[in-house]
């Protein structure tokens, strides 16, 4: 069941927002929804290059063992 959150909006966002949403022909927890998914998103991909990098930095690491595996996933028709 989903939850059921309020948001307040100053007046000046609001009025904004609302041609904004319904242009796209998006309700407004639609729109917050694809907001709030998206930002997640983004953290996720921030953590996943930062590990990345981190682990690319790494002199020890051997990151060779995983090129097999990722050839495979790019290059599945």
């Amino acid at each position: 069941m989903p939850h059921v959150t309020t948001l307040r909006l100053p007046d000046d966002l609001y009025e904004q927002l609302a041609p904004f949403v319904r242009r796209r022909g998006m309700s407004f927890n639609a729109f917050v929804e694809d907001m709030i998914r998206r930002a997640l998103q983004e953290e996720q991909d921030r953590e996943m290059y930062e590990a990345g990098t981190i682990l690319g930095e790494d002199p020890d690491s051997d990151v060779n063992f995983a090129f097999a595996a990722q050839a495979e996933v790019v290059l599945k028709d």
